[in-house]
C-alpha cells in the first residue's frame, strides 16, 4: 500500500503512521491550494511554487545525532546500533511536485474526501483510495529509491567578541547555514544577516577599541536540517559551562521571508528587550505614524495586541536552532524574520518555495527584498538587542513578564477543556495556583528590589542579581525530561508533541491528558497527576531562585 499526502512540511511523524498501519512507502506532494494563489504567477514570474516543486525535508523524529541521544556526539561516544534506533523512517518516501501528483490523483478509487482534505490541483476529485478506478492489476506504482545511512561530520563554526567587563557571560547569535537546495532565503537570509551583524561589531572594536560588556558569540550551525544536529550536540557537549555562562540565545533562521511584518517569538523575559529594539530601527518603508520597525509591528501584528496595545511575541516551538538552548539547557531564546501578510498568502508554508530547488538568489533579489532594506533592518534589530543583552549594565530580562505569561497559561489550562476534565475528575489546581502566585509575587518583589534597593556601583550586588536573572529559565527545566520526551526538558513552554513546529504551553499535562477518554490504560490518570505535581514544583521552584539571596 501507498500512502499519498499533501503538504510535507506539516507533521514528520507521516512515515511512522504510515508505517504503523502497513504502508510500504509514501509519495509526497505540495497541493497548490497550500502553495499557490489563484491567477497569481509561480517561479520564475512570481514567487508560487510550480507544478515541477518538490519540497525536501528531514522525517527523522527527534533532535541531535540519533544515535547518542542525551549525550555529545564525540569521537568517544557510545553509539547505538543502528538497527535499534526508533526515530528514523523504516519506509521508503519520496517527494514530487503537484504536476506529478495530478497523474496518480486522477486515477484514485474510492470515496471523495471530506472538504478539508480538498486540494486545488485543476479536473481532480479527491479520493480516498485504496488502489485506481480503473480495475486493471497492471497498474503499480513503483518506488526506486538509492540512499544509505553513514556517519558524517558537520561543523559548527564560531566568532568571539570577548567581553571586556564579564568574559565569562556568553549572548550567542546563532544561524544555520546548511540549506535544501540553493537556500537562499531558508538559511541564506539569516547568515548574511548574521555575517553582517559579526562584521559591524569588529569593525566598531578595530576601529574604535571597544567591547561589549559580556561576550558575544557568532555561531554558524551545521546540520540543522537533519534534526538540528549541530547546536544541539553542541549544547549537549558544553552543557555545564552553558548552563552556568550563557545569558540568552538570538537565533535568525530566515531574516526576510516576506516583506509585510515582523515575527518575534521568544521566552517570555526577553518581549521588553526585542521591543526596544525594534523601536530604535527605521521602517524600511515608513508611512504616517510607522516609521519604526515597532510602529509597524505594532500596527500589522498578525497575532494582535496585548491589552496594553504592545504586539504579540509568541512562543516558540521547534524546528529551529534555538530548541536545544530552551529544552537542553534552559537557555532564554528568540526568533526573528519579517513574515508576508498572512491574510493574503498560501497557509501551508512561510513562503511557498521553501525547501525546494526554487529558493534562489534570483527570487530574493527580484521579489522579496530588492534593493535588501528589510535585510537591513532586521539586522539592526537584531544586532541592537544582541547590542543591549551583551553590554547593559543590569540584564535586560524581565522576570515579571515571565510570571505574568505562566500566570496566563495557568488560567487557559485550567478553564479551557483540558482544565475542565480534570476538575471533572477531581484534580484539584489550588496548589499550582498558589505556586503561580508566588511566583508573581517573587517576581514582582525582585524587580521592586532592583529598582529600589541595588547599589550599581556594588560590582558584586549587580553580579548577583544579574545571576538571578539569566538563570531563572533553568528553573523551568526537569532532569527527567516529558514523559516519553526525556530530552525535551522545559516544562512551561516546549514543542508540541504532535506538531513540531508548534509550541505547547505546561506539555507534560496536555500529552498526559491527550485523548485520555478513549486511552485503556488505567494509569493514564495517574500519569496526569504527577505531572500536575511536577508542574507545581518548578513553578515554585522558579518562584524561590528570585528571592532574596539569604
Amino acid at each position: 500500500m501507498f500512502q499519498f499526502n499533501i503538504n510535507p512540511v506539516v507533521n514528520t511523524f507521516q512515515a511512522f503512521y504510515a508505517a504503523e498501519f502497513g504502508a510500504k512507502g509514501i509519495i509526497l506532494y505540495s497541493d497548490p491550494a497550500d502553495y499557490v494563489i489563484d491567477g497569481e504567477p509561480v517561479y520564475p514570474d512570481g514567487i508560487y511554487l510550480p507544478g515541477t516543486g518538490t519540497q525536501r525535508g528531514t522525517l527523522y523524529i527527534g533532535s541531535g545525532d540519533p544515535q547518542t541521544p542525551g549525550y555529545p556526539s564525540t569521537d568517544t561516544a557510545y553509539r547505538h546500533p543502528e538497527a535499534n534506533l526508533t526515530t528514523l523512517p523504516t519506509i521508503p518516501v519520496y517527494p514530487i511536485g503537484y504536476d506529478d501528483a495530478s497523474v496518480f490523483l486522477k486515477r484514485m478509487a474510492g470515496n471523495e474526501v471530506i472538504d478539508s482534505w480538498k486540494g486545488n490541483i485543476s479536473g481532480i476529485t479527491y479520493r480516498y483510495g485504496p488502489g485506481f478506478a480503473e480495475p486493471d492489476d497492471k497498474k503499480r506504482v513503483a518506488m526506486k529509491i538509492f540512499t544509505h545511512n553513514e556517519v558524517a561530520t558537520a561543523w559548527n563554526v564560531f566568532g568571539i567578541l570577548k567581553g571586556k567587563v564579564e568574559p565569562d557571560r556568553y549572548v550567542i547569535f546563532g544561524n544555520h547555514r546548511d540549506a535544501w537546495g540553493f537556500g537562499a532565503i531558508d538559511p541564506s537570509s539569516g547568515t548574511a544577516a548574521m555575517l553582517e551583524v559579526s562584521k559591524a561589531f569588529g569593525l566598531v572594536k578595530s576601529k574604535h577599541g571597544w567591547r561589549p560588556r559580556r561576550t558575544i558569540m557568532f555561531a554558524s550551525w551545521g546540520a540543522e536540517e537533519f534534526g538540528l544536529i549541530g547546536s544541539w550536540e553542541w549544547n549537549e557537549e558544553i552543557a555545564k559551562i552553558l548552563n552556568e555562562r550563557a545569558v540568552a540565545y538570538l537565533n535568525i533562521d530566515q531574516i526576510v521571508d516576506g516583506r509585510y511584518v515582523v515575527n518575534a517569538e521568544s521566552t517570555p523575559n526577553l518581549k521588553k528587550s526585542i521591543y526596544a529594539a525594534a523601536k530604535k530601527v527605521k521602517d524600511p518603508a515608513p508611512s504616517g505614524d510607522r516609521q519604526t520597525v515597532y510602529d509597524t509591528w505594532k500596527a500589522r501584528c498578525r497575532d494582535g495586541t496585548n491589552p496594553d496595545g504592545t504586539p504579540v511575541v509568541n512562543t516558540l516551538g521547534s524546528g529551529s536552532d534555538y530548541g536545544p538552548f530552551v529544552q537542553v539547557n534552559g537557555i532564554s531564546a528568540m526568533d526573528f524574520r519579517y513574515i508576508a501578510d498572512y491574510n493574503t498568502s498560501p497557509q501551508g508554508s512561510s513562503y511557498p518555495t521553501y525547501h525546494s530547488v526554487y529558493d534562489t538568489f534570483y527570487l530574493v533579489d527580484t521579489y522579496y527584498d530588492p534593493g535588501y532594506i528589510y535585510y537591513l533592518a532586521g539586522a539592526q534589530v537584531m544586532a541592537e538587542l544582541a547590542r543591549d543583552l551583551a553590554d547593559s549594565l543590569i540584564l535586560p530580562l524581565d522576570a515579571s513578564d515571565y510570571a505574568a505569561a505562566v500566570k496566563g497559561y495557568f488560567e487557559q489550562l485550567r478553564d479551557g477543556d483540558i482544565g475542565q476534565r480534570m476538575l471533572q475528575e477531581g484534580l484539584s489546581f489550588a496548589g499550582m495556583g498558589s505556586a503561580v502566585d508566588n511566583f508573581t509575587r517573587e517576581a514582582e518583589d525582585f524587580h521592586r528590589r532592583l529598582d529600589e534597593e541595588l547599589d550599581l556601583k556594588n560590582v558584586l550586588q549587580v553580579r548577583t542579581y544579574n545571576d538571578q536573572l539569566q538563570k531563572l529559565e533553568r528553573a523551568f527545566i526537569d532532569p527527567l525530561g516529558l514523559p516519553d520526551r526525556p530530552l525535551i526538558r522545559h516544562v512551561v513552554l516546549a514543542p508540541s508533541s504532535k506538531d513540531s513546529y508548534a509550541s505547547e504551553k505546561f506539555p507534560g499535562i496536555v500529552d498526559a491528558m491527550f485523548d485520555i477518554d478513549n486511552n485503556p490504560d488505567p494509569n493514564k490518570w495517574e500519569l496526569v497527576k504527577q505531572q500536575l505535581a511536577v508542574a507545581t514544583f518548578i513553578i515554585q521552584s522558579a518562584a524561590s531562585t528570585l528571592m532574596e539571596v539569604a
